[in-house]
């Protein structure tokens, strides 16, 4: 049998594995939905490029900054 203060002190201990085992799944939840959101982000982008592409064709000027934009790498 254990004395009651090493009791204590392994409830405590255990109280605070629980709880940094808590926040350890809410931050991991975190930055699944921040790699989601930089997917999502990553693929938006890249539809833009394509659109510019599109409209300005291999090689033009944009007809907003009237820079000459080149091949779409």
């Amino acid at each position: 049998s254990l004395p009651s203060t090493e009791v204590e002190s392994l409830k405590d201990s255990l109280g605070e594995v629980e709880s940094l085992r808590g926040r350890l799944h809410s931050w991991r939840s975190a930055v699944e939905k921040l790699e989601g959101d930089g997917e999502k982000a990553s693929q938006e982008l890249g539809r833009a490029e394509d659109l510019v592409v599109d409209l300005l064709g291999q090689r033009g000027i944009c007809p907003t900054c009237n820079l000459v934009h080149g091949e779409a790498s």
